[in-house]
């Protein structure tokens, strides 16, 4: 049997193979098309006696689906990597400074207020301002807005 007969005779096996393994009917054309392509280059190493031409086909299209896959995971971490993190621009109202203007819809805004520190005031001294506890004093009397995004 010659590369042609046997490309002829299993064009219809190897596309339903690979359009169940894919689930993709599409991906599975290009997969046949790429799939005869090496099956033509390595036709020199197909054995009768180790089994069918269909069943060495089905095995060419795996491999060949399997490298098709792992190529494209490899793109879309190489993509998602290369990526600029994804910034969000919003900014506080003019009329109502406590709400957001332009956040997605999934942001939510906490506003806590002040913690007056009086406890851990009266225990400050020159040598323990800017150590342990003490080193975001400032912090005690800041108004303190966080946004969270999904």
């Amino acid at each position: 049997m010659t590369f042609a007969q046997a490309a002829e005779a299993h064009l219809d096996d190897v596309y339903g193979y690979l359009a169940w393994f894919t689930s993709d009917r599409f991906a599975a054309e290009d997969l046949t098309a790429a799939t005869f392509e090496r099956a033509l280059r390595l036709w020199h190493r197909f054995d009768p006696a180790r089994g069918s031409v269909r069943t060495w086909l089905c095995q060419v299209a795996r491999t060949v689906a399997l490298d098709h896959f792992r190529s494209e995971r490899r793109r879309v971490r190489r993509e998602e990597l290369a990526a600029p993190p994804e910034a969000i621009d919003f900014q506080f109202a003019d009329k109502n400074p406590v709400s957001l203007v332009g956040a997605p819809a999934a942001c939510q805004m906490k506003f806590q207020r002040p913690n007056d520190g009086s406890a851990n005031a009266q225990k400050l001294g020159e040598q323990t301002f800017l150590s342990g506890d003490n080193s975001n004093y400032g912090a005690m009397f800041a108004n303190k807005i966080t946004v969270e995004c999904p």
